[in-house]
């Protein structure tokens, strides 16, 4: 039953975690820590269950849920917010039509996004890095949206009276090689080509700095080029273009890197560690806190945390200009 609890979503997958690998391969990270950044950064959206583990002696660990389709005040504070949807804080120029301002949106490369994963390089932590990597690249998909249910996030897509994030927008915000239509802004026409590769770039530029080298354009260049030209058929792009485009990641890494990008599975983390009984869940031996997901659970309550606080923060002191 559990396992229906962690559904992939291939839609990330293409970004969150192959693209991450390449990214951290060619920043500076060693296999091992590029497939942890990797994996954490897809496992935020995977890891959607509340989960109770109980060691020999029958204490209780609480994991921590990173996603949520459930559309309640709780979740955006706990999930949306801090994973998803880190808010710029700030009352910079809008780009609506409306010129609305809202602190609480998401702006590309916004100086909170940036910082966490700053502060996770620091850490040294490939699990805190995937996870602030993660929002980090969502400032661009995301952009324009809040991770609260609020009126400031429909485009008219869909009836909902107020749309938690990019709700209304469906998965279009997400998906690679898309054209799409968001009706609030100035410009409406949005090519996630364009988003994505700056996303690529920065990432890239901040791992190659962390690690003291120098950033390897190449690898930018040869995601360009495999993005093609964008779409604005949603189905052919997801259904049949971008299966193509994950294959080509992986040939990227075997003739850069000399490895193969390892097979995401979402249980894999899960399962190494943790079995299933009728009476619950248990650790399957005693050296759980070394495990991939334990660890992973940790870093991302340390992230919420330092999110959350930083928020609370600007918030208290006025939101600057």
């Amino acid at each position: 039953m559990y396992l229906e609890l962690y559904l992939e979503d291939n839609m990330d997958l293409e970004f969150h975690y192959h693209i991450t690998y390449l990214l951290a391969m060619g920043g500076g990270f060693n296999k091992d820590d590029a497939y942890k950044i990797a994996y954490s950064s897809q496992y935020i959206d995977d890891n959607q269950a509340n989960i109770l583990v109980k060691d020999d002696q029958n204490n209780i660990y609480k994991n921590i849920q990173t996603q949520s389709y459930l559309l309640l005040d709780k979740t955006s504070k706990e999930i949306y917010v801090p994973f998803h949807f880190v808010p710029k804080c700030t009352l910079s120029k809008s780009l609506r039509k409306d010129c609305i301002f809202n602190p609480m949106e998401v702006e590309s490369n916004s100086q909170l996004a940036r910082n966490s994963l700053k502060k996770a390089l620091k850490l040294r932590d490939p699990y805190q890095i995937g996870i602030s990597s993660h929002a980090f690249v969502d400032s661009w998909a995301h952009q324009n949206f809040t991770g609260y249910a609020e009126v400031y996030n429909n485009i008219g897509y869909s009836y909902m009276a107020k749309s938690i994030g990019h709700f209304d927008a469906l998965h279009y915000p997400d998906s690679v090689s898309l054209i799409w239509k968001d009706s609030r802004l100035k410009d409406e026409k949005i090519n996630n080509n364009v988003r994505f590769l700056e996303a690529a770039w920065y990432l890239l530029d901040i791992f190659s700095k962390a690690n003291k080298i120098k950033p390897n354009a190449e690898i930018i260049k040869l995601i360009q080029d495999i993005f093609g030209t964008a779409t604005e058929n949603y189905f052919w792009n997801n259904t049949f273009l971008m299966p193509k485009r994950i294959r080509q990641y992986n040939k990227i890494s075997k003739e850069l890197f000399s490895c193969a990008i390892p097979k995401y599975s979402s249980t894999e983390w899960f399962k190494k560690i943790v079995k299933h009984s009728i009476k619950g869940f248990y650790w399957k031996n005693q050296a759980y806190k070394e495990s991939e997901w334990y660890l992973f659970n940790e870093a991302a309550k340390r992230h919420r945390k330092f999110i959350n606080y930083k928020i609370r923060c600007a918030l208290g002191k006025g939101i600057g200009g």
